[in-house]
């Protein structure tokens, strides 16, 4: 096969690299189309690198019209199935409206009628109560016409609640010393009166009196001695294992008279 060698500069070399890297081909295929187009171009008679006019011909155009016409039914087609769709979807939306008022229509009705049938129910039920209130309530206003202490007893109230009220306070004055002063001798005249009572109440409860004299003496040795300033009587025994302290019970001069 034949072969062409053709010199060219630097800057023609990168320019050709350049333009059939973008049109993805190497540099002898970019150089063959080329040469090529320069040929055809030649021998057709019209310019390079210039498209050539192809001719149209009546069965293309029928062909063209035949499928613009095919386009423009089934445009028209899809433009009157997509208005019989929207009439129908707008008339089953009416019909949801519709039946969407009626079932609320439905719930209010019902709703009415329960509450209707309980309140006649519990109307029913609590009837007799209320038969039962009104007639207390009538015989309270006959015991009240017929007593009156009632009358009177309310008049005293209503003049009680009309009258002023007078209020009684202790105040202990601003001053803390005094207070607490007067605190202390309130206490200690209560617990002087606390003890009082507490002797007074060993003559008239029993059980009272011997635990108060059985809190107040110092164990055995102090029983004894009540007993000897009693009775006079210096024979008191204690039992060894209740002895506190070894001291006899004192004498009195004589066994049956009483200690000075």
């Amino acid at each position: 096969m034949p072969q062409v060698n053709v010199e060219f500069d630097e800057d023609t070399v990168r320019n050709l690299d350049r333009i059939a890297a973008k049109q993805s081909i190497r540099r002898p295929e970019l150089l063959r189309r080329t040469v090529r187009e320069l040929i055809d171009a030649e021998s057709g008679g019209r310019e390079l690198f210039s498209a050539p006019l192809q001719e149209i011909r009546a069965e293309d155009l029928a062909h063209l019209a035949r499928e613009q016409g095919a386009a423009g039914r089934e445009l028209s087609r899809l433009r009157v199935s997509t208005d019989r769709r929207e009439k129908q979807l707008q008339a089953a939306m009416a019909q949801l409206a519709d039946a969407q008022a009626a079932f609320e229509r439905d719930v209010v009705a019902a709703r009415e009628r329960a509450e209707r049938k309980f309140r006649e129910q519990l109307d029913g039920e609590l009837a007799p109560f209320r038969a039962e209130i009104a007639a207390l309530k009538n015989e309270l206003k006959a015991a009240q016409l017929d007593n009156p202490r009632l009358d009177a007893m309310e008049a005293e109230l209503k003049r009680l609640v009309a009258s002023p009220r007078t209020q009684r306070n202790l105040v202990l004055g601003d001053d803390r010393m005094l207070s607490f002063r007067f605190l202390a001798q309130l206490g200690g005249l209560l617990l002087l009166i606390g003890g009082v009572i507490a002797l007074c109440l060993t003559a008239v409860i029993p059980s009272w009196g011997l635990f108060v004299a059985n809190r107040s003496l110092d164990g055995d040795p102090g029983m004894c001695r009540l007993l000897e300033y009693r009775y006079g009587r210096p024979d008191c025994q204690v039992p060894a294992l209740h002895r506190i302290d070894r001291t006899p019970p004192r004498s009195t001069p004589a066994a049956g008279g009483k200690r000075r």
